[in-house]
């Protein structure tokens, strides 16, 4: 045995060399293979993916920027409309205000020509006097037959 070397085999095994083509071809033979076949099957498929992928992820962004675009035309539109309904409605409110003055004047100008002119409401205007007897008398309040109702009341003076 030599011993100045310690990479050295003892001489009693043999070396082996191995053929790595001789290898590769026995391979083939004892167990087929299509292994460049397949790598070649999912180099393209990782190919096709690299380019899906980013198309795939632009396609969605411009789908979510088309959507927000147009969900904020929507919201602009009922945003205008309800402006122009809160104009409306603050014009209809300043009519009836108005509306609503006017008639606290007219009722003022009634109270004032009541109380301190002496002044008679519309459903006194057609009022009837009955004579009975010269000191005495009957108002009545309507526009039915005068007659009609002089006599009924004569009649129940009588009883």
């Amino acid at each position: 045995m030599n011993m100045d070397n310690p990479n050295m085999l003892p001489e009693t095994k043999k070396k082996v060399r191995i053929d790595r083509a001789m290898l590769m071809q026995t391979a083939a033979t004892w167990f087929p293979m299509q292994k460049v076949v397949r790598s070649k099957e999912k180099a393209d498929i990782k190919k096709l993916l690299c380019i899906m992928i980013p198309v795939i992820l632009i396609f969605a962004s411009l789908m979510a920027v088309i959507h927000s675009s147009v969900m904020i035309a929507d919201a602009n539109t009922e945003f205008e409309q309800l402006k122009n309904e809160e104009q409306e409605l603050k014009e209809k409110v300043n009519w009836l205000s108005g509306k609503l003055t006017v008639k606290n004047d007219i009722l003022g100008i009634e109270k004032i020509a009541r109380e301190e002119l002496g002044m008679v409401s519309e459903t006194y205007l057609n009022q009837h006097y009955v004579p009975l007897l010269e000191e005495e008398g009957v108002d009545y309040y309507g526009s039915s037959g005068r007659y009609s109702v002089i006599a009924s009341l004569l009649k129940e003076l009588k009883k």
